[in-house]
């Protein structure tokens, strides 16, 4: 969709980004992701923010997630990104300093979640908050759930600021 300087100018003043589709040629000076294992040991377990995938993320993709945390001021090296094994690898998760958004509604479908007593989010079994957006691969494909997902990053962000702070 092509929008007029007019569109763009309206866009701007609300403090909204306009997305662009990149080729994964074009990427350039983008930092490697995070490194996904098997191995808990590597996960910084006291992020604020942890990610929940259920498979590697490519660069397009990882490019997306990151615009999307910049979007709310989030640096990239605040978040944790994991690979969903188990639930076992959550429990290193304290609900007190962190707050988890799953990629992928198949994904949580699998995992052990239940609704939070107060707030409109899941918990796992540790009490670790949890939300559950479209796939990376599934807002690349279908650019119409932006929208979902901004509301969805929203609510992240406004529920963290109520549960943890």
């Amino acid at each position: 969709m092509t929008l007029s300087e007019q569109q763009k100018f309206a866009l701007d003043q609300m403090g909204i980004p306009i997305w662009v589709l990149r080729h994964e040629q074009t990427i350039e000076n983008l930092p490697e992701p995070l490194p996904q294992s098997d191995e808990t040991q590597s996960v910084d377990f006291s992020k604020a923010w942890l990610i929940i995938t259920e498979k590697s993320l490519t660069l397009s993709e990882m490019r997306l997630l990151r615009a999307i945390f910049a979007s709310i001021q989030i640096e990239f090296e605040e978040i944790a990104l994991l690979q969903y094994q188990d639930d076992l690898a959550l429990r290193g998760f304290s609900a007190e300093t962190s707050i988890a958004l799953i990629l992928g509604e198949a994904l949580s479908k699998r995992m052990a979640l239940k609704p939070h007593v107060e707030e409109d989010c899941l918990q796992f079994d540790n009490t670790l908050s949890a939300l559950v957006s479209p796939s990376m691969r599934e807002l690349l494909e279908q650019p119409h759930r932006k929208a979902e997902m901004w509301q969805i990053i929203q609510h992240l962000r406004n529920l963290k600021g109520r549960l943890l702070d």
